[in-house]
């Protein structure tokens, strides 16, 4: 019967989560909205409350849309 032993190597350290401001959160979902609908972060997100887009399961809304817990 063999028995297998911990390898002495240590492990890496756990990478520690960084975490961003809401106006940092802001400032991303500002620029994403220009790029994508072309639409300020304010107006997108009125829009959104509203169900005002047509299309909403496009890339371009859903990758917007999932920013928007960055800001509330």
């Amino acid at each position: 019967m063999t028995t297998r032993t911990r390898s002495s190597k240590a492990r890496p350290a756990k990478p520690k989560p960084e975490f961003i401001s809401r106006e940092e959160g802001w400032q991303i979902l500002e620029e994403q909205a220009q790029k994508n609908p072309g639409l300020s972060a304010a107006e997108f997100i009125r829009k959104w409350d509203a169900g005002e887009f047509e299309n909403p399961d496009t890339p371009a809304i859903i990758s917007v849309y999932m920013l928007l817990p960055l800001v509330r």
